[in-house]
């Protein structure tokens, strides 16, 4: 915005997904004597749907191992490092139980059309049929389970993932998606708070659940621990279950913090702020989550202009 400028921001709340609304924009710019220009336009935008895997996606299959296969479910990619060697846009890798060791670095992107999809077969819980296991969480030996930056339309669903300082990292990385997993036993959980190149956007991360070290009541101060940290554009994090950090969930500082929606997250035994949206530009909203034993509740500085909407939340 020029120095001698004016921003003018604001959110349409509670729409209806995947659905075409008008909108009416007026703007009056009176003078000393209530004269002056009054000009409005009529805008149409569509609202956004949950991801959707397409039905032209090739099925792929990975078993836990060494090398080899060929992806089919008759001879499966034995390891993720040789499925990750092979993956290409639009490909869904269907992942069968056991335990995969980590770290688990993914460099393939897909595209907004034909994203790349990893997701574990059987059912997800306090077992996990498929693990993807860090090695350790130790600060002198910072461990990545799962290291996707510098990467876009990467999807992680029905996985396990844990034993790691981080659990998930997508620095600099667009339309993420990370759907129905249970991080454990790290101190960052999902961590996306790094947009150096302004291409963060567009991130769906949504029931999940994620649990991390602290322990309530609060002793030891402001601690490290982070459910989730993000930064960018657009993105959304709703229906999740976090507990055990110090915060919960995070907007960070970047060329961009805009457009952020978190909702309907269920958060418990945080020893610091349930919710951050500090350094928010504008039109982040935090809304229907529901935050018990938490040391502070919603946390809203700095915020660089505004609007930030905080709504019918339960603390």
């Amino acid at each position: 915005v020029p120095d001698d400028g004016w921003l003018f921001a604001g959110s349409v709340l509670l729409l209806e997904p995947g659905t075409t609304y008008e909108l009416r924009l007026t703007l009056s710019d009176p003078d000393e004597k209530g004269k002056g220009p009054k000009v409005s336009r009529v805008m149409r935008a569509q609202t956004r749907t949950e991801p959707h895997v397409p039905a032209s996606a090739r099925e792929r299959h990975v078993v836990p191992g060494s090398g080899g296969g060929t992806g089919t479910a008759a001879d499966p990619f034995r390891g993720l490092a040789v499925a990750s060697k092979a993956a290409a846009p639009g490909d869904v890798f269907l992942l069968h139980s056991g335990v995969y060791e980590g770290p688990w670095v993914i460099n393939r992107s897909g595209t907004n059309a034909k994203p790349i999809v990893w997701r574990g077969l059987g059912a997800n819980g306090s077992g996990g049929a498929v693990v993807i296991d860090g090695k350790g969480t130790s600060p002198s030996r910072p461990t990545h389970a799962i290291e996707a930056s510098g990467t876009h339309d990467v999807w992680l669903e029905d996985l396990t993932i844990q034993n790691a300082m981080h659990g998930v990292t997508f620095h600099d990385a667009a339309r993420i998606v990370i759907r129905r997993c249970l991080v454990r036993n790290v101190v960052y959980g999902l961590n996306a708070a790094r947009d150096t190149q302004g291409i963060a956007q567009d991130h769906f991360i949504a029931d999940n659940v994620i649990e991390g070290p602290s322990t309530w009541p609060r002793t030891k101060g402001i601690e490290e621990a982070r459910g989730i940290q993000i930064t960018g554009l657009g993105h959304v994090v709703c229906y999740n279950r976090i507990r055990g950090f110090a915060d919960a969930i995070d907007t960070y500082p970047s060329t961009r913090c805009a457009a952020i929606d978190v909702h309907n997250n269920e958060l418990s035994e945080l020893t610091d702020d349930g919710i951050e949206m500090d350094y928010s530009e504008r039109n982040t909203r935090c809304f229907f989550n529901r935050m018990t034993n938490v040391f502070q509740g919603i946390s809203m500085q700095r915020v660089y202009g505004g609007p930030v909407y905080v709504f019918r939340n339960v603390m």
